[in-house]
């Protein structure tokens, strides 16, 4: 496989991933809005408490398949082993669906105890019927997970990005126009979810289930537990990572304190759609890369890990120089008056959502190693921090400390990742083509905002919106000006472009504007 072609392959994924995912955040960001504009800070709490649980439990469930089936079933299907693809499906579907349902009556019934150890009453409600939640997720997760193994980006899309959130503001609508009481918010969320599950079955039913029949392979179910069990402790770390602000916030502070943690919590999850994009189809193409063993397929490695990297953090950087710039406007616009104090949060957890951005698909580029124990130990460590530091904090300063204790949790992750990648493998991203446009984007958003505030120009509301503008015309600047683009990244924007326009006239002209006359990665790789 050379690097041209898994290039095209992951773009080709990752542009209808993140097409997919910002619309799901669209609808989701959109969602969440309307409900923190309904409902009362100390409802919203609730609410976020109660999901903070069911995804615990979610998690717990789906016990690591959801990266474990993607690598076992591109191996088989790499191969064309039919069999042996069904029965990756088939036992993943059996394992997770008994543990699910299995965890929704354990959350049922340790409601009552719950709501009695944060101390909040009005928590009971909430567990109870988002304890039906667990198996339809669980399952949505699963199918997720087999189609990627394939490569099949369009069922992510289809159901667990857009159509979960369509539906579930449609089923939110009608309930928030005739202001019913706050149950029918949550058995909305039920119902929706449901729903989806059943489209989502149908689907897989004619486009898997077709192909692949499904077995319960008991062999089988120990390689697949045996590989994702590791993964399962990674994927409970690394989202305690973001959960300990809304469990230790839940457990020492008001329903109204979570509240003003979960709020800019929305949106600073947008930050990692470009990596979560470009990453999508990495994991099994990078698999099968290094199962190649060859010099040309672990340097086509290196090449994708560097302009994923590159050009992942460029699209986070508009999203974290603006929340920076202008966080008070965005917070008291989107959230209301309530949410004012909440200004530096959105700070503090933008910056820690972008480090992982800045530093690539490290965890996914070991884990395609096989070194998952070093990604499970570093994210061991920083889950430990967030809850020590979380618990330091959140206090004294509230919403604010669990903030600083998720930031400086997921920079030491991160750190601790990156550093055995570079010291094993030689892989790391920082070359001049990468750092010169993220320095010239932060130097010249930096001058625009202060002449804009320094001239007190920004009492127009029109005007924070053409400071985002600028920051963006800046960002997608910047690799041009720099004359910081190879060929590798002309070959990503001539595939996107191709993907979305069927032509690549732009990209083109910018070729012999910003073409940086240097050895090519392309050319290093055999073809």
């Amino acid at each position: 496989m050379n690097a041209e072609n898994s290039f095209k392959r992951v773009v080709r994924g990752g542009v209808l991933f993140s097409t997919g995912t910002f619309l799901a955040k669209l609808l989701h960001f959109a969602t969440g809005i309307i409900i923190i504009r309904f409902l009362s800070p100390g409802e919203y709490g609730l609410i976020s408490l109660g999901f903070t649980s069911v995804a615990f439990l979610v998690l717990f469930s789906v016990l690591g398949l959801g990266t474990g089936i993607p690598q076992f079933i591109a191996r088989h299907y790499g191969k064309e082993s039919n069999e042996l693809v069904g029965a990756v499906a088939g036992t993943s579907l059996f394992i997770s669906l008994w543990i699910s349902l299995s965890c929704a009556i354990f959350l049922y019934f340790c409601a009552p105890y719950l709501a009695v150890y944060f101390q909040k009453p009005g928590l009971k409600q909430v567990l109870e019927i988002f304890s039906l939640m667990i198996p339809a997720t669980v399952l949505i997760e699963i199918f997720t997970a087999i189609f990627r193994g394939i490569e099949n980006t369009k069922a992510k899309v289809l159901f667990a990005d857009i159509g979960a959130n369509l539906v579930r503001i449609l089923f939110l609508l009608p309930i928030i126009f005739l202001s019913l009481e706050f149950k029918w918010i949550l058995w909305a969320y039920v119902g929706s979810i449901w729903v989806v599950l059943s489209l989502y079955f149908l689907y897989t039913s004619r486009n898997f289930i077709s192909r692949f029949r499904l077995v319960v392979n008991g062999a089988l179910s120990l390689q697949l537990l045996s590989f994702s069990m590791p993964l399962l402790g990674t994927s409970l770390m690394s989202n305690l990572m973001g959960w300990g602000g809304t469990l230790t916030l839940g457990y020492l502070a008001s329903a109204e304190e979570v509240a003003f943690f979960n709020a800019p919590l929305r949106l600073v999850s947008i930050i990692p759609i470009p990596l979560m994009a470009l990453t999508f189809l990495y994991l099994p193409i990078a698999t099968k890369l290094v199962e190649g063993k060859s010099l040309g397929d672990r340097n086509t490695i290196e090449s994708l890990y560097i302009a994923i990297t590159k050009w992942a953090f460029i699209l986070t950087l508009p999203l974290l120089l603006y929340f920076l710039a202008d966080a008070e406007f965005i917070v008291g616009y989107l959230f209301g008056e309530d949410y004012h104090d909440t200004a530096n949060v959105l700070r503090v957890l933008a910056i820690g959502f972008a480090i992982p951005n800045f530093l690539g698909p490290n965890g996914m580029t070991l884990i395609s190693y096989g070194n998952t124990r070093i990604v499970f130990t570093a994210t061991f460590l920083g889950a430990v921090s967030t809850i020590a530091l979380c618990l330091g904090l959140a206090p004294y300063y509230g919403a604010l400390g669990a903030a600083l204790g998720i930031a400086i949790s997921r920079f030491i992750t991160s750190i601790f990742i990156s550093f055995p990648l570079y010291k094993l493998f030689g892989v790391h991203p920082f070359r001049a083509e990468y750092i010169k446009p993220v320095v010239f984007t932060a130097f010249a958003a930096i001058l625009v905002v202060t002449i804009l505030k320094s001239s007190y120009v920004m009492m127009n509301g029109f005007l924070h919106l053409l400071l985002f503008l600028l920051i963006i015309f800046l960002t997608l600047l910047s690799p041009i000006v720099t004359r910081s683009m190879n060929s590798t990244d002309l070959e990503i924007l001539r595939a996107v472009e191709n993907r979305l326009w069927g032509r690549t006239h732009v990209v083109d002209r910018i070729s012999i504007l910003s073409y940086k006359k240097s050895a090519s990665i392309l050319k290093s790789s055999p073809h």
